[in-house]
């Protein structure tokens, strides 16, 4: 659908719906330049390592003239940080519970959702919010797939996923280790930057 509405909206662009791991469109000659955009904030899910060898892979697949239009989440006060991850209207926190119970559907563990709390923290360390699952109670799970049993305590929680925040200085590293030259920086009101390398 977005795919669509650039086209129609911006008739000179061609859209191309694609993975950061295919390298399938780095052949054959061209005749434009492309500007690629992924439609998600895919390293900030990674390790600083891991994305950075996604950024250069996509960068192996581009070519000399072609940009790379990339939004990224930039540090913010610590408050605005748990808050996005942990909004009132719990929709963060269902995503997050939610896991649980995919486990239990997909793989037959008996996870009991209603066991487990959503939480959030931010990480200064490592510059990046972590979301958890934290046991309300101590309990046991147990997961035929894998023969084993889990046993949580009070307190103890599952690490679900992390979401790293940069700085210009660091999102311009990463950027430049990964083979990318930032040529202009876009900023909205509320303090995130928007990267074209």
């Amino acid at each position: 659908m977005c795919q669509h509405r650039i086209v129609v909206t911006y008739r000179a662009v061609t859209a191309y719906r694609g993975e950061l791991y295919d390298r399938s469109t780095a052949t054959g000659a061209r005749q434009r330049r492309h500007a690629r955009a992924p439609y998600r904030n895919e390293h900030g899910n990674f390790s600083p390592r891991a994305a950075r060898t996604i950024l250069a892979n996509l960068r192996s697949q581009m070519h000399s003239g072609d940009a790379l239009l990339l939004g990224t989440d930039m540090v913010k006060d610590e408050e605005a940080l748990l808050a996005a991850y942990d909004d009132r209207e719990g929709v963060t926190a269902e995503f997050n519970l939610n896991l649980l119970r995919r486990l239990n559907r997909e793989l037959g563990v008996d996870f009991d959702s209603a066991g487990f709390r959503h939480r959030v923290r931010w990480n200064r360390t490592d510059s990046r919010i972590e979301m958890h699952l934290e046991s309300l109670r101590e309990q046991n799970v147990r997961i035929p797939a894998a023969k084993l049993h889990v046993h949580f305590a009070q307190g103890e929680t599952i690490h679900t996923e992390n979401s790293y925040k940069f700085t210009q200085n660091t999102i311009g590293a990463l950027l430049d280790d990964a083979g990318f030259r930032i040529k202009q920086m876009w900023k909205d009101v509320s303090g995130p930057k928007r990267s074209r390398a």
